[in-house]
This record gives C-alpha cells, structure tokens and sequence, in this order.
C-alpha cells in the first residue's frame, strides 16, 4: 500500500501542468472518497446487484415524487392581496 503522500504525488504527475488548484482540490477528494470506499467493501461487503436496483428505484420515485409536488405547488394560482 503507498503513503498518502506517494499517492497524492502519482496524482500530480498523471495532472496537465496547467491544473488549477480548484481542479487539484477535486481530485484529492474523489481520491479520499474512492479510498474510503474501497476500505468499506473490504470491511462491510457489497450490495447484491437486485439489492442496489431496488435501492436506486426507491431513491428515483422519492426523488420524482418531490420533483412532482415541487411542480404542482409552482402551477397553484398565487393569491392576490
């Protein structure tokens, strides 16, 4: 396993020279968080494929559910006073 600091310098050189530090400030978190979530894999598993189908369809119809009602309370009549 590398050092932090040999992963972050592998990152740099794969960068152009002309990357911003917004853009290194990017890849440094995508880099933690795919680190983070390889380590939860090894510790806690993974999610079977129909599991994580189920998961998304729930996520998506609360999702559209919301976006519906948003949608709804935006064509009411406004009240005047």
């Amino acid at each position: 396993m590398n050092s932090p600091k040999a992963e972050v310098a592998s990152m740099l050189e794969a960068l152009s020279d002309d990357v911003s530090f917004e853009d290194i400030q990017y890849h440094l978190y995508v880099l933690e968080k795919v680190k983070r979530g390889l380590g939860r894999v090894e510790t806690e598993g993974t999610v079977p494929h129909e599991e994580a189908k189920k998961r998304l369809h729930k996520w998506r119809d609360a999702a559209l559910g919301i976006q519906n009602e948003i949608h709804q309370n935006l064509q009411r009549p406004k009240l005047q006073l």
